[in-house]
């Protein structure tokens, strides 16, 4: 019989997955009716002798004469359409959820160790030395020339969120979505709306993760309220300048725990 065409069917599978295609040869018989073998793809979803009804026409089942299974129409529209719904419904993905913690620390600050692992500024002092190469990944690998913008910093953050995972054939999509434990953004009762209380901040392009726990979102918690509470002491008494001469003048004991190792031995100089 004729053939008619070849055609590549298109659809678009949910949650930003990539278009999925099939390939059809259209044939057309003598007597004015479309048909075509079922593709591969699509295969599972149909039965041999089966009328489908579609929109106001419809498409059988058969086989063909070298025995493929195909479908037959009067209105090529009805197949195409057939075939697309089959297409959505063998690729509907696979979804996988799984609550994690995403986080990000991160550090800005260069010193060097003595043999006693007193840290100092810089390996002018006696018996000191650079870290070496696993400070850079530790520390933001600042030195000489390539200094920490603004000053030494201490970044932590922490989200407790549900990993939606979404699997079409080959194609996977990542997705996330705050997880509160059967609570709710304005709840404070459980570890994970404790967690996603702490507002006011927003997590790099790709942050680290690990599986939820309450123990590690009670972790984070307290991690970021030390955070806080170090920044709240350290702002209140040095952001207005007359504080800062304030603490200066009362030679105040140093607003974060001193390296005691490093005062001595200036002390003793």
């Amino acid at each position: 019989m004729p053939r008619l065409k070849k055609e590549t069917l298109v659809i678009r599978p949910p949650n930003g997955l990539a278009p999925q295609t099939i390939e059809v040869v259209w044939y057309v018989n003598a007597g004015g009716e479309f048909y075509c073998k079922i593709p591969d793809k699509v295969l599972s979803y149909f039965e041999d002798h089966k009328k489908y009804s579609v929109g106001n026409g419809s498409v059988k089942s058969k086989r063909n004469n070298v025995g493929d299974l195909s479908l037959y129409s009067d209105g090529l529209i009805y197949l195409q359409k057939l075939l697309k719904e089959a297409l959505t419904a063998v690729l509907q993905p696979t979804v996988i959820r799984e609550h994690v913690i995403r986080y990000n620390i991160e550090s800005h600050v260069m010193f060097a160790l003595t043999s006693d692992d007193c840290v100092v500024p810089n390996s002018g002092y006696p018996d000191a030395e650079w870290p070496g190469r696993v400070a850079d990944e530790l520390y933001g690998g600042h030195n000489a020339h390539s200094r920490a913008q603004g000053g030494y910093s201490l970044t932590v953050g922490a989200v407790a969120m549900t990993k939606i995972t979404s699997v079409v054939g080959d194609n996977k999509m990542v997705d996330y979505d705050y997880y509160y434990k059967d609570g709710c953004h304005l709840g404070r009762t459980n570890p994970a709306e404790m967690l996603n209380s702490w507002k006011g901040f927003e997590l790099p392009r790709n942050p680290k993760e690990i599986p939820y726990s309450d123990e590690a979102a009670l972790f984070f918690f307290d991690l970021m309220l030390s955070m806080a509470n170090l920044s709240k002491r350290i702002q209140e008494a040095t952001f207005n300048q007359a504080s800062l001469l304030q603490e200066i003048e009362r030679k105040a004991k140093s607003l974060i725990t001193p390296n005691p190792s490093l005062l001595a031995q200036q002390q003793s100089q």
